[in-house]
């Protein structure tokens, strides 16, 4: 009988032990199951972003010609505007100078109006002087 009682408790032994490495090796089945999916989730999302980089790029590429034409179209642009911005401080240069001869002749002009109102004056006298000598004379 203590044979028996042995080799019993041993059998009760070795399948309590069984059935702990069953238990063992499927949650173990379980983890390597996540992980795969994981790694599948992985594998997919680092594809998705090799797909959106190889689309940036190509979008870079398409966009680098605009932008470098941009750029020229900006320089040409502000090549423009710093002659138009030279072009008229020399337009106002100009114009201080005509204003400046402008106030010449005006004073001039007011110089040669004083002689020649005087000088009317002077005519006018002696106009009148000659009409007096010669209705004196008649």
């Amino acid at each position: 009988k203590s044979e028996i009682c042995q080799e019993q408790q041993e059998y009760s032994s070795l399948t309590s032990e069984h059935e702990k490495a069953k238990h063992e090796l499927k949650v173990s089945e379980d983890k390597m199951a996540r992980v795969k999916s994981f790694g599948d989730e992985l594998h997919k999302t680092i594809d998705n972003l090799k797909k959106e980089a190889s689309a940036i790029s190509s979008r870079r590429a398409n966009i680098a010609p605009e932008s470098d034409k941009i750029e020229d179209e900006i320089d040409d642009i502000q090549k423009q505007i710093l002659a138009i911005q030279q072009a008229m401080k020399h337009k106002q240069s100009e114009n201080e100078k005509a204003l400046v001869e402008l106030s010449r002749i005006k004073k001039e002009n007011r110089a040669l109006s004083k002689r020649n109102d005087a000088m009317e004056s002077r005519i006018a006298a002696r106009e009148a002087s000659i009409k007096k000598r010669q209705q004196s004379k008649d």
